[in-house]
């Protein structure tokens, strides 16, 4: 699989949605009429809240042209030896 262009770490969910949004030039009332969510929930998702509802940031992060990717942390080894152990002997 060829490596994608990750952010930096430091970067999180809000802030991406933050300069996305500035980018597109659209304020959070507009971004979030637009996303046909609440402007309350832009901006509980821009300030790192960390109990937002991972469905209604998904439509938010459409809006911006952008998407959740879930990418597996965990070592080759782990993930191959937990796939082996659930198959039948």
């Amino acid at each position: 699989m060829a490596q994608q262009n990750l952010p930096e770490r430091e970067d999180n969910i809000g802030d991406m949605a933050r300069r996305a949004r500035k980018e597109a030039r659209l304020t959070q009332p507009q971004l979030a009429a637009l996303a046909d969510v609440g402007t309350r929930f832009v901006h509980d998702l821009e300030s790192g809240k960390r109990t937002v509802r991972l469905d209604v940031t998904e439509k938010v992060l459409d809006v911006l042209g952008m998407r959740l990717t879930a990418i597996p942390l965990a070592p080759r080894g782990l993930r191959a030896s937990a796939s082996t152990t659930s198959e039948a002997p």
